[in-house]
């Protein structure tokens, strides 16, 4: 399974699996998280630990040919149908949405490279927990497929529009130690998934309620609106109407994306 489920002493572990892939997120990956997600949401652990297999954290959304997003999304796009593309968009941010709907503590345990999806998953989480070799990057724009996942406007909202269009527009690759002086990460620590395991734990033996009570104050001081989301769905959309086979190519061609600075 891409999306592995473990739950303990109301602790859940929600795993990315696809190593052999640098933990690339398809559209089957995103349905699985959901899914998962919402079985979660019947009965709600106090923590959700984001974690995932082998070197990295997920590299992004998966740009190979076998990534049936694209079946669904080139047809739509050809044809400049940007109402049918904004639809499925908002369709697929739901799954790192759902997040947002349990009342439990999330925390990130990241490793390794942390990009595109990969970092607007991250951002869905309540504390991010990284390693020294961690890095980060929204590199979507530069070959033509905008973010639409919810991390510009999660982006913006946490690090404030100067940081946040650093990242978005120039491409660049941000390492460990800048993430956690600009605030993208509350931690750096020696090993992520350990220290996840013992952050849950303490989490777990907190106090229920006032735990749960102060997310929602926290959550709801973020202020981040429907608007700015279906902004971003809607833009993408734009976007992604002129531009995504192109970006396909370019990308499948170089299997890498260049920052501009």
């Amino acid at each position: 399974m891409p999306i592995e489920v473990r739950q303990e002493n109301e602790i859940a572990w929600l795993r990315i699996a696809r190593p052999q892939r640098a933990n690339a997120l398809d559209e089957a990956d995103l349905t699985a998280f959901r899914r998962a997600v919402v079985r979660l949401g019947d009965v709600p652990p106090r923590v959700v630990v984001l974690e995932a297999a082998g070197a990295d954290f997920s590299v992004g959304l998966d740009l190979e040919a076998d990534n049936t997003m694209f079946d669904t999304l080139l047809p739509l796009a050809r044809r400049g149908d940007r109402f049918a593309v904004q639809e499925r968009l908002v369709g697929y941010r739901l799954a790192l949405d759902s997040l947002g709907r349990l009342p439990s503590t999330i925390v990130a345990a990241i490793r390794g490279r942390c990009a595109g999806l990969g970092l607007e998953l991250a951002l869905a989480a309540d504390l991010r927990l990284a390693a020294a070799d961690s890095s980060f990057s929204l590199p979507g724009a530069l070959i033509g497929l905008q973010h639409w996942g919810g991390g510009i406007a999660r982006l913006t909202r946490l690090l404030g529009r100067t940081r946040a269009t650093d990242l978005a527009i120039t491409g660049r690759t941000i390492d460990a130690s800048t993430a956690e002086s600009w605030g993208l990460v509350n931690r750096l620590v020696e090993d992520p998934d350990a220290a996840a395991y013992a952050l849950a734990h303490a989490l777990r033996e907190a106090p229920q309620a006032s735990i749960q009570q102060t997310l929602l104050a926290l959550r709801a001081a973020e202020d981040l609106t429907e608007k700015a989301f279906l902004t971003e769905a809607e833009t993408a959309a734009r976007s992604l109407c002129r531009e995504l086979e192109s970006g396909l190519e370019r990308w499948r061609a170089t299997k890498a994306w260049k920052p501009l600075c």
